[in-house]
């Protein structure tokens, strides 16, 4: 019976205020969540590279990821991923011509500040565009 009321009150609750969630004595408030995606388009010396970036954030929790695949002829060498004109990190090329960069706040690292119009660039350590995309 108690079990019962619990989850009529939970119920309730839940339709008076959707975005709040009750635990124990505590309210957890549901953040609304941006998901950001793009496709990099390949630098002009690079026409077979393939790529995309995401930007994804609930809360105070972030993250930013990059990837790109078909750049055999950069394989080895470490790529500089900037931000609207910051660098953010970098990547290095595998074997096989893929890279991927990550950023999470949840894991300490500083994920930039990414909105709709918001520019990614992939560049060489000559400054040549790899591949570019606008959020």
């Amino acid at each position: 019976m108690k079990a019962m009321i619990a989850a009529s009150m939970l119920a309730i609750a839940l339709l008076v205020a959707p975005g709040v969630v009750l635990a124990g004595t505590h309210q957890l408030s549901l953040s609304p969540a941006t998901a950001l995606r793009l496709a990099l388009t390949p630098g002009a010396g690079f026409p077979s590279l393939r790529g995309a970036a995401e930007f994804q954030t609930q809360g105070t929790q972030s993250e930013f990821q990059i990837e790109i695949e078909h750049a055999t002829a950069l394989a080895g060498q470490t790529l500089q991923v900037q931000v609207n004109g910051t660098t953010a990190g970098t990547m290095t090329i595998s074997k096989r011509g893929t890279g991927q960069l990550t950023l999470a706040s949840e894991h300490g690292q500083t994920v930039p500040a990414i909105a709709a119009g918001s520019t990614v660039t992939v560049l060489t350590g000559t400054s040549a565009i790899v591949a570019t995309g606008t959020f």
